[in-house]
């Protein structure tokens, strides 16, 4: 859940209109989009045409977060019968573009064990707190570069703590951090670890641990060339009049977890709008209106392509 915060110019937990736009905390990211597709199943029902097709709505918590939701989806199928969907679109806030890939990610404690001495003599211990410093500062310089130079994904550090408990005059011998970084298709969270090594050998002294921790997902790029998803983009062009472009997301979502686990495809296409994880949050209602008859088009077309396919 994302909290409202500060600044609404209306109750950010009432549907709100006004000059053709929808306010409310997430109604574009993504519970809008979420909406839409449930409006075009329960049109699609009401005619009986869901009687031949095999479509699974699936809801999925935490996303923000870590991903439980997506990860016990995956968990039920993997150990049922059901039948894996063949594709999969989530109504994630992207309106002039498919999302079919995104970035990985590494979520990573990182601890660094120096050794204890007498404060007021510093050169007869380790001090893990200062070689913390070090080598993260070390860290966010030779990253940053890369990060904006596009040859590596974004790094950011979450947390920085100890187990120093109280004054005294101890030099702390445990420091830790929380550090989450953004994994471009061409990297990967074990060359990314192995590199945390050699920086910090060059920077720090002490020793480095390093844990993964939940989430951590494997980037992933999708053929645009897929017959689906060519599918919906000649779909969403052709009412528009307008190119829509394939795009790789710089963030991960739970279609990370989809592929990781699944091998299913799945891309981001929502609604219109902005502000998402801020005050007055919106989409334009014009936005919403073409995505159900985007969806509407796409599963009837999707099952006349595939016959008995799940979607």
């Amino acid at each position: 859940m994302v909290a409202p915060g500060e600044g609404w110019h209306s109750d950010p937990y009432r549907l709100t209109e006004k000059n053709g736009r929808l306010y409310g905390r997430g109604v574009l990211d993504m519970k809008g989009g979420l909406a839409c597709q449930i409006a075009v199943l329960e049109t699609l029902y009401a005619e009986g045409a869901l009687e031949d097709m095999n479509i699974e709505l699936v809801g999925l918590c935490d996303e923000e977060r870590y991903s439980i939701g997506a990860a016990d989806y995956c968990a039920e199928l993997l150990t049922s019968d059901r039948k894996k969907p063949d594709f999969g679109i989530f109504a994630e806030p992207h309106f002039d573009e498919i999302v079919i890939g995104a970035t990985g990610k590494a979520l990573l404690k990182l601890t660094v064990t120096g050794k204890t001495g007498h404060a007021a003599h510093p050169e007869s211990g380790i001090n893990a707190v200062e070689n913390m410093a070090s080598f993260l500062t070390a860290l966010g310089s030779k990253y940053m570069r890369l990060y904006e130079t596009g040859r590596s994904g974004s790094m950011a550090v979450l947390q920085v703590e100890n187990p120093y408990e109280g004054y005294s005059l101890n030099i702390p011998d445990q420091c830790s951090c929380l550090l989450s970084k953004q994994l471009l298709p061409k990297e990967s969270a074990a060359q990314f670890e192995e590199d945390l090594q050699i920086v910090f050998a060059e920077s720090a002294k002490g020793q480095l641990r390093i844990e993964r921790q939940i989430p951590s997902y494997s980037s992933y790029v999708l053929d645009k060339n897929d017959a689906d998803i060519i599918l919906l983009k000649t779909i969403a062009e052709k009412a528009r009049g307008l190119k829509i472009r394939c795009a790789v997301n710089q963030s991960v979502s739970d279609a990370n977890v989809m592929w990781e686990k699944l091998g299913m495809p799945v891309v981001l296409y929502g609604l219109n709008g902005k502000r998402l994880h801020e005050a007055d949050e919106y989409v334009e209602i014009a936005s919403a209106v073409q995505y159900m008859a985007d969806m509407r088009a796409f599963v009837i077309a999707f099952f006349e392509e595939n016959g008995y396919g799940c979607l």
